[in-house]
This record gives C-alpha cells, sequence and structure tokens, in this order.
C-alpha cells in the first residue's frame, strides 16, 4: 500500500506526503531504546553498529528466499496507539541487492497476518522501507533513512532493522550510526492506519469504496473528515466526497468511503485524505485498475501462500484425506484460504485460471451437488463447495476467477457423452487401466487423460443437438453456476470457425465472459494473417505456450536472451496488432522474463518478484501505458529514438508507440540493465546503468515533453527535463534529450508528443 512513510528515502521521494514531515523533532514524543541482534558487533569505537547479513546455515527454513527475521537492530513492541517513526543512518558497503529491511509487524499473538509457506511462517509487515544495497547513492556513504509505522488498539507493533534471508547479501555488510538512531512518537492525534481500495480491479458499473481504519492516539473523542481522492496516471486528481467520523479516544475504527470508478479503463491510486478542522494531517491509499475485461490488467498467479489442497496440491491427500483435510475441517479451511488469497492480493494478482477443475474439461463443467469428484484430466480432488468458495473469496479482491477448457473431451467422463451420442464420435485415444483407476477414484499422476475427438456439426437423431450447441449448453451454464469471467481453450482449441460463435454466446452472457486460446505464433506463424484476426480481435486472449521451453532445454533456439526477447516481442506484437491480449507460460523462469513480457504490452502466465522493485504494483498504477491496445510496437526505432548508456541495455526492440489522437501520441521506451549471463537463466546483475540519455527525434510540428516511469525503488512517475538539441540555426535535425536517473533493472521514458 501507499504508506504515509513513503515507504523510500524522503530525499528519494521528497513529494510523497507524509505525515511524519508534518511534524517537527520537537512534537515527537521521547525516544525509546533500543537493541542489537544477535550477529551484531559495534565498531569505530562503539559508535557504529555493524553486521556481515550472511547466510548462516543452522536453525533455518528450508528454501532458496526466507528463513526466521534475523535483526540487525530493533526496538521492543510498542503499545500505545498512534503514528511512530523510525529514522536512522546506514551506509553499505557495496552496491547491491539484498533482502535488509527497516519494518514493523504486529506479532500473531497481536493479530498480525503471518503466512504459513512452504518454507515456513513468514510475518507480513505493516509497513517497510527496502534497504537493500541497491537504494543506496554510493558506497560507504551515510544516508538517513525513515520508515513512519501506526499501531493500532490491542495490536502492539515492533519495529526493527531486520535481515529477511538470501544465500546471498550483494550489498555486502551494513553499518548503522548509533547516535541516529530513533524510535519517537509523533504529535498527530489520529492518523490513518490502513486503507486500500476494497478491489484490487474494478468494473466500470461496480461501487468503489476505500476500505480503512482510524486510530486515535489521544485521550479524547476525535472527529474528523476522510476525503477519498483518485489520482490517474497522469497525476490528474479526482476528489470525492468525505465522510465524517468520530474516532473513541486511544481506539482503533474500521469503516468504507464511497468514491466513484473512473470511466476510462486504466491504472489509478486512491487515497483517503484525513482532514481535522479541514486541514488534511494525513493521508493512505493504494492502487486499483479499471476494466471490465479481466485480461486488460491480466497479472496471474498468486501469493507467498498457494491456496492449500486446490487443484494441483489435492491430489496427494487421496479422497479419504481430502474429506479430513478440507471437508471435514471447513471452518480451518475456510480461515486458510482466506489468508491464501490476501497474500495473492497483497502480490496484486488479478486474474486466476483455474486449471483442469471440472470433472471434464469439455462436456461436465457443472455439479447438482458437493459431493467430492476427481477431475477427468489431471485426477485432481475438487469439490463445488471448494470452488465457490475460493471463487467468492477472490472475487471479493476483484481477482477474476477464469475457466481452463477444451472443446474436445480431455477425460473419462467424456466417454459417457459418446455412449449416448455416438454420432459426434470420430476418434479417440485411452488407456483402459487408468480409466478403470478413475471409475475406482483412485488417484494417479502424470499424462493420464483420453483425448476424444468429435464431430462438431453433426445433428443428433436423439435431440437434434450438434456436439457444438452440447458444448456450448455446458459453458453457459458453467458461467452461471460459478461465475467465471472468461473461458480459455488450451491444447484442444475452437476451429476457426467455431471460435466466434462461442465468443457471441460469452459476449451476450449477463455479465458477458471473456475468451482466450492456447495458440500463439509457435502455431499460427510469425505473419499477419485472418486466423490471427479471427482468434484476437476485440480483446481476446492468446496464449504461447513454447516459449517457456527456452528455460527448460539448453538447446531452445530462444535460449539466449536477444533471441528470446525477439521472439517474445513479435509474439505479443501479433496478438496485440490483431486486436488481442497477449500471455505466455513463465512458469520456472524468472522476474526479467517478466518485467520484459510487461514492457511489450503482454500479462506472463505467473510472475517472478523483482529484488529492485515491485513491478506488479507498478504495472496496476501505470500498466496502461503497456497494456493499452493503442500501444503497438514501433517499427524501426532507431530512426526516432538513441540511446546513450555506458554499457549495452535492451532498449530497441521493446520501444513502443501509443496513439491516444491524431494531435497525441506518446513514444515509450522500456530500458533494461541486461544480466551476465547471455542464456536466458541467467539473472545475475553487472550494477546500476548510471547517467543514461535518450534521444528522440520529433515529428516536425511536434511539442514534446518527457517523464520517467519507474517501478524501482517503487512505482513513481516523474517529470524529466528535456534539452532541445539541433543540427543547424534554422532547427533542422531537432532532437529531445532526457537523462535518465540510475536504475538497476528497469525503467522506461515516455516522451508525450501533441501536434500544435
Amino acid at each position: 500500500m501507499t504508506s504515509t512513510t513513503g515507504f523510500a528515502r524522503t530525499h528519494v521521494m521528497p513529494a510523497i506526503f507524509c505525515a511524519a514531515l508534518l511534524s517537527s523533532a520537537g512534537d515527537a514524543a521521547g525516544l525509546m531504546p533500543w537493541k542489537s541482534g544477535p550477529d551484531t558487533r559495534e565498531v569505530e569505537n562503539g559508535t557504529v553498529l555493524e553486521n556481515d547479513l550472511l547466510f548462516v546455515k543452522g536453525g533455518v527454513q528450508l528454501g532458496p528466499k526466507y528463513y526466521p527475521q534475523v535483526p540487525v537492530v530493533d526496538w521492543e513492541p510498542v503499545t500505545q496507539p498512534g503514528r511512530y517513526r523510525v529514522t536512522l543512518r546506514a551506509r553499505t558497503e557495496k552496491l547491491g541487492a539484498s533482502t535488509l529491511v527497516l519494518q514493523a509487524l504486529v506479532s500473531r499473538a497481536a493479530g498480525g497476518l503471518i503466512i504459513p509457506t512452504g518454507y515456513g511462517p513468514i510475518p507480513l509487515a505493516d509497513a517497510s522501507v527496502s534497504m537493500s544495497g541497491c537504494v543506496f547513492d554510493a558506497p560507504g556513504r551515510w544516508q538517513e533513512f525513515s520508515l513512519a509505522f501506526d499501531v493500532e488498539s490491542g495490536k502492539p507493533a515492533k519495529a526493527g532493522l531486520m535481515y529477511v534471508g538470501d544465500t546471498t547479501c550483494d550489498a555486502g555488510r551494513v553499518q548503522v550510526e548509533k547516535s541516529s538512531m530513533k524510535l519517537e512518537k509523533l504529535d498527530l492525534p489520529v492518523s490513518i492506519s490502513w486503507a486500500r481500495p476494497v478491489k484490487l480491479r474494478y468494473k466500470h458499473a461496480e461501487k468503489a469504496a476505500l476500505d480503512i481504519r482510524l486510530t486515535n492516539a489521544t485521550g479524547e473523542p476525535q472527529t474528523v473528515d476522510v476525503r477519498p481522492v483518485v489520482t490517474t496516471d497522469t497525476d490528474q486528481r479526482i476528489p470525492g466526497r468525505a465522510k465524517r467520523f468520530t474516532v473513541p479516544a486511544s481506539a482503533t475504527v474500521s469503516s468504507t468511503v464511497p468514491f466513484v470508478v473512473p470511466a476510462e479503463d486504466g491504472g489509478y491510486e486512491a487515497v483517503g485524505e484525513l482532514l481535522l478542522d479541514g486541514q488534511v494531517i494525513d493521508q493512505r491509499g493504494d492502487v486499483f485498475a479499471v476494466s471490465d475485461s479481466p485480461f486488460r490488467c491480466m497479472i496471474q498467479g498468486s501469493g507467498l501462500f498457494d491456496v492449500p489442497y486446490f487443484l494441483s496440491s489435492s491430489g496427494h491427500l487421496g479422497l479419504a484425506g481430502f474429506k479430513e483435510k478440507v471437508m471435514g475441517n471447513w471452518d480451518q479451511y475456510v480461515k486458510d484460504t482466506t489468508l491464501a488469497i490476501e497474500s495473492s492480493r497483497r502480490a496484486y494478482v488479478t486474474y486466476y485460471e483455474y486449471f483442469a477443475w471440472a470433472r471434464e474439461d469439455a462436456t461436465f463443467m457443472t455439479e447438482e451437488t458437493d459431493e467430492l469428484y476427481l477431475t477427468g484430466q489431471t485426477f485432481y480432488i475438487v469439490s463445488r463447495k471448494q470452488l465457490l468458495h475460493v471463487i467468492r473469496l477472490m472475487k471479493a479482491h476483484g481477482i477474476a476467477p477464469v475457466a481452463y477448457l477444451n472443446a474436445i473431451p480431455f477425460g473419462w467422463p467424456g466417454f459417457e457423452v459418446i455412449r449416448i451420442h455416438p454420432e459426434w464420435y470420430r476418434d479417440t485415444a485411452f488407456n483402459t487401466a487408468i480409466m478403470e483407476k478413475y471409475m475406482n477414484g483412485e488417484v494417479v499422476g502424470g499424462s493420464v487423460y483420453p483425448h476424444i475427438e468429435m464431430h462438431f456439426d453433426v445433428v443428433s437423431p436423439f435431440d437434434g443437438k450438434t456436439y457444438l450447441e452440447y458444448h456450448i449448453e455446458q459453458i453457459v451454464a458453467s458461467a452461471a453456476q460459478y461465475g467465471w469471467e472468461a473461458f480459455r481453450y488450451d491444447a484442444a482449441p475452437l476451429s476457426i470457425e467455431h471460435f466466434p460463435i462461442v465468443k457471441q454466446v460469452l459476449a451476450a452472457l449477463d455479465p458477458p465472459a471473456g475468451i482466450g486460446n492456447n495458440l500463439g505464433r509457435s502455431l499460427l506463424g510469425p505473419k499477419p494473417s485472418d486466423t490471427w484476426k479471427i482468434y484476437c480481435r476485440d480483446g481476446s486472449l492468446m496464449m504461447d505456450e513454447s516459449i517457456v521451453m527456452a528455460f527448460h532445454s539448453p538447446t531452445d533456439p530462444r535460449r539466449r536472451w536477444t533471441d528470446w526477447i525477439d521472439y517474445l516481442r513479435l509474439a505479443s506484437h501479433m496478438a496485440r496488432s490483431h486486436g488481442g491480449h497477449h500471455t505466455y507460460i513463465n512458469q520456472s523462469a524468472n522476474w526479467y522474463s517478466t518485467a520484459l513480457g510487461y514492457a511489450v504490452g503482454g500479462h506472463p502466465w505467473s510472475f517472478y518478484k523483482s529484488p529492485f522493485g515491485d513491478y506488479e504494483r507498478f504495472m496496476i498504477r501505470y500498466g496502461s501505458y503497456f497494456w493499452d491496445l493503442r500501444t503497438q510496437m514501433l517499427p524501426d526505432p532507431e530512426k526516432q529514438v538513441s540511446v546513450e548508456s555506458g554499457h549495452p541495455l535492451w532498449w530497441k526492440p521493446l520501444v513502443s508507440q501509443r496513439i491516444l489522437d491524431p494531435q497525441h501520441r506518446q513514444i515509450i521506451v522500456p530500458l533494461f540493465n541486461p544480466p551476465a549471463e547471455e542464456e536466458v537463466v541467467g539473472t545475475t546483475s553487472v550494477g546500476s546503468a548510471d547517467g543514461v540519455k535518450v534521444v528522440l527525434a520529433p515529428r516536425p510540428g511536434e511539442q514534446v515533453t518527457a517523464w520517467l516511469l519507474a517501478p524501482e525503488p517503487v512505482a513513481r512517475r516523474l517529470e524529466l527535463e528535456t534539452k532541445r538539441m539541433t543540427d543547424s540555426d534554422d532547427g533542422a535535425g531537432d532532437r529531445v534529450q532526457v537523462t535518465v536517473p540510475r536504475f538497476w533493472g528497469w525503467t522506461n521514458v515516455v516522451f508525450d508528443c501533441r501536434t500544435k
């Protein structure tokens, strides 16, 4: 969430409103004592605390990234309600990524959120500031960090500088100046201790609201107003109507504040401004997206905690184990799934595809009871009650539930359809031993499903239906039962003749449902065609699955990063230039492959978090610059754009043009700092990119402004100073140059060009 702390150094983000900045040092209450961590030592005559930030084996959680949080320095839990601020000065041995954070959290016993991951329990911080080596200005230079956080009534919070773990720390040791460390209470009578939009994605017809908590730090009741303000991705403010609250003494109250869903698709930030006697004393909120289509702002994946015993994680239980762990322990299962989906919301997930969820993927897509069943393709154990519960939780957060399906039966129940309708049967392949196990309720792993080829247009003499009509009836009934927002065809797609028919039916539903396919460049080819147009137009989804093989096969022709980028760019361009949205399988990949997909307007099918910033939050906020279908690949970008850098950057194949109207266009220049490795399995940082200059040659008569769109260290939009360059006195060869602030992984320059 957007915290009043600014969640970054205040000298980096000076425009961020911060309650801490409203209070002078003299307004703060007495300082609170700290204590050093077990591996922290004193140096420089006891004036400096030092920690090597080394991974120490023994007593740690299994897994590549997380283990119990080790403090460099921390404070005892704070119990009195109110706003607090931690400040300190630190320096790092060298620049580089690490998982060092200044954070505040509430313990499990006091009601804090703890995520029970496969690596062990991980507490979720209420407020945090990264102190990774990549956010320092220079090695060995003292730098001030500040974190504001709230203590709510009855929920003591603990602040500390914590190393949350990794096998390595690229920044080396950290040092903290002892005299600089302060934990102080700020003179803020009431604060917004929690605020975010109720949903991460809103449809246009929905009613929106901020979910807020207000905390009174005084011994007297306080009456305040909260005004919702929505900010666009061009920093335009849309204020709403304020709502009045009376907060009892030393109490925390929860409520909602309505705001209007913006008319335009896109990314926004909604904050609540806290007014006392008409003056803004605090603000807090978070980002959200607006789109009726689940594909436009699609971020597919999950948070730290996967939904337990769900689909692929259910089969190992067996039917008896599933009854015990899920159906027979339902109250606990509700708590666990609620927490899992909360973790997905905090990871900015907007889309979740239910893979192989149905009893059969084409012909058996509804259930009459809550009895357990095995999915015909995968032998997952599922219950209608479980599906409806998970879907309901996801929709409450604005996460779109999407149904996986196929056009022909990919499961054993499909044989019942051809038994009744042999006229639809065309051919099949199956294993009778596996079929027997399915009928006996035995769970089997691997590629165990049959496929049954069908005649789609043969009319049945029994009921007068074709198989296509029967298939459509199943889809419509399933949408009504489960509330799917879209359906995506996988290995058995609809033909080019049948796809528009089903698409039209789904578009006519109330509410409409989207449609997608898994064909992509590998099957449809690298050149424009009517086939591309039919499958993509009007905002359908196109998946490209084969690209993931680059991460699994050393001989794949896309194994090198440069080849992978070229393939991805054209694959995305083919879908988007024909009116569709593009997704690609990104499992077993990395954060580079995730971010590169975003930059070319795509939607990675599973994402990986960057060590340098929250790219998913950035895409919710500023994704329209990339995902808007008016943004298209710019051919021959070097004719208009040039980049000057001290070392190679990826940019040429990534440049796009967004045409807003005949007199207004934007040139979007993504800049990537490549890893040390040439192959896609490598992500080793080569250090930051400094002093990069980007130059645009505008069209005659264009007035150009420029801004930075950066996900590092936090999502932000920053106006850039433009330098006019010309080759002659008469203005021939005019160009516009900007200098880009330092970045580690990914940043973007937007040239906004308007004709007089």
